[in-house]
């Protein structure tokens, strides 16, 4: 009976395992994608790897899609989201076999030949992609090999010559005097080229991934948008206002609700487009930075510490923002954030966004340490500390340093 029992439970598990596996686990069952800009995603809970399937690390868990081309050029597939509760989800990576590999049996048979392309991602580095080269009426696998039992992954395709621009710059307000900067997040075929543009006409010498001003005044207001261009094609972005302005509204706070996990909810009015720091005081005298929002929206799920920071930038909309409650009376206060170290904070800022641009170009971590030589150059010289401080672009999943002490705290 005991034997009968065992066998029952046994097989009882092994179809509760299969009925829990993704439809798309197997390579004959890929989930089949349609169109030349398509949105696909899947979760490699309960996936395993098929006997013979081969994995570039070894991975047990694969998920899989096929798509055909319905014209000749590039394709680009691009990490949009990854959901996971574990930290290996950032051991992971898509890759992309043609036409060659199928035709070897793929994926039972050696040998397999040499993919078309493969994106090795770090979670936190949303927005990296891989481009190749689709050809007509031809099909493709494209196979998630991830470490993690456990996650979701999402991903766009797009099929287009143009280079994608994936964030646009956004409006900013600025009081006469302080600095501005406009960045862009763009991808395909490399070497991508900039050339930004104030209402409507070319910026001599403005062209990086980014375009600061200093001491902005009312000349400067305006329109500002950025043409990407390279081999194959040309994108322009969307335009961003800068606005400078003498008037500020004060910002609004008002309770909302409670927030699970012993926390409070405000909605937070204030004018788009300028950073504000949330503080925080139990006595109305002493007042302290509440560092809860994200330095870098886009590293949130990653492993290691992820930099907080007190400052953050509103929607048009009303924000919601919560912060952690406490057993006693908790004041809470919003201000407009204007850093002393103006210039040297769009410098920081500007270090930052480079060392992001070149990560994502060269697949490169959140732990590998940036130097000077992979982001300054002829385009991008080397700046100095107004106040003399030289700069360190550091690891990239934390902020570049300034030797005389300023700090970055303006989240991307």
């Amino acid at each position: 009976m005991s034997r009968l029992c065992g066998l029952i439970l046994l097989l009882f598990a092994i179809v509760a395992s299969a009925a829990g596996s993704p439809t798309n686990d197997n390579f004959a069952n890929g989930t089949l994608l349609e169109g030349s800009a398509v949105t696909f995603s899947g979760n490699v809970a309960g996936s395993t790897r098929e006997p013979e399937e081969y994995t570039r690390w070894g991975y047990d868990t694969t998920i899989w899609w096929s798509w055909t081309a319905s014209e000749t050029g590039p394709v680009t597939i691009q990490l949009l989201a990854v959901t996971n509760s574990t930290p290996l989800c950032c051991m992971a990576n898509l890759t992309v076999y043609g036409p060659m590999n199928l035709d070897l049996d793929f994926p039972t048979k050696l040998p397999w030949g040499i993919p078309l392309g493969v994106l090795f991602f770090d979670p936190g580095m949303l927005g990296c992609s891989l481009v190749f080269t689709g050809y007509a009426g031809s099909t493709y696998k494209f196979q998630l090999g991830s470490m993690s039992p456990q996650g979701s992954y999402a991903f766009g395709l797009i099929a287009t010559n143009a280079p994608i621009i994936f964030r646009q710059p956004r409006d900013i307000r600025v009081s006469p005097g302080q600095c501005a900067l406009f960045t862009v997040d763009a991808t395909g075929v490399l070497p991508l080229h900039y050339q930004w543009q104030f209402n409507g006409s070319d910026i001599p010498g403005a062209t990086l991934p980014f375009f600061g001003l200093t001491n902005a005044a009312f000349a400067r207001a305006g329109d500002y948008s950025v043409v990407v261009s390279n081999a194959t094609g040309v994108s322009t972005s969307s335009r961003a206002q800068l606005s400078v302005s003498q008037n500020e509204t004060s910002p609004a706070l008002s309770a909302a609700a409670f927030f699970p996990g012993d926390r409070l909810q405000f909605a937070f009015q204030g004018e788009p487009g300028r950073y504000y720091r949330i503080e925080t005081s139990t006595n109305l005298d002493r007042w302290v930075p509440e560092a809860v929002f994200s330095f870098d929206s886009t590293v949130d799920f990653y492993p290691a510490p992820n930099p907080l920071t007190s400052v953050f930038f509103p929607s048009y909309l009303p924000t919601l923002i919560s912060v952690p409650a406490t057993n006693n009376i908790k004041y809470i206060r919003a201000s407009r954030y204007s850093p002393s170290n103006e210039v040297c904070n769009l410098l920081l800022k500007e270090i930052r966004h480079a060392k992001n641009v070149f990560a994502r170009e060269k697949r490169v971590n959140l732990v590998t340490t940036i130097g000077d030589m992979d982001i300054f150059g002829p385009a991008f010289e080397k700046p100095v500390c107004p106040t003399g401080g030289f700069y360190t672009p550091g690891k990239l999943g934390l902020p570049p340093h300034c030797g005389y002490g300023h700090v970055l705290e303006e989240p991307r």
